[in-house]
């Protein structure tokens, strides 16, 4: 009786393995694929409005300091309500902030488009 309850264990944990590591697996496959965007981006920001390959390199690591700042802005809204509420205010600003950001790069590339004609951005 103990032998198939220990082998019943050893598939039991054998099984929670396999799970974790198919769980790990397609975590890693989404985080792969939240860089294909920004390729997007790139190629948009350096052949539509020609910003050069530093700038762009700048703008991409300025891009990921909300997700380093995230644990701080975490314990920020949760200790700070705004008229009560606690997370939703801050969800609220940061997609204001992030439509304010992708307006202000739509109006520069309806201006940049202006100077040439040719989408690019005038010097």
């Amino acid at each position: 009786m103990e032998k198939e309850e220990k082998q019943d264990l050893e598939g039991a944990a054998a099984a929670a393995a396999a799970r974790r590591r198919l769980v790990i697996g397609v975590g890693f496959w989404v985080q792969g694929f939240r860089l294909f965007p920004w390729l997007g981006v790139n190629f948009f920001l350096n052949d539509g409005m020609g910003v050069a390959a530093s700038s762009l390199q700048i703008l991409q690591t300025s891009a990921n300091l909300p997700m380093v700042a995230k644990p701080l802005l975490g314990l920020l809204c949760d200790a700070v309500p705004i008229r009560g509420h606690r997370r939703l205010p801050y969800v609220a600003i940061g997609a204001l902030l992030q439509a304010i950001s992708w307006l202000a790069i739509a109006f520069q590339v309806a201006v940049s488009s202006h100077c040439t004609g040719e989408g690019k951005a005038c010097h």
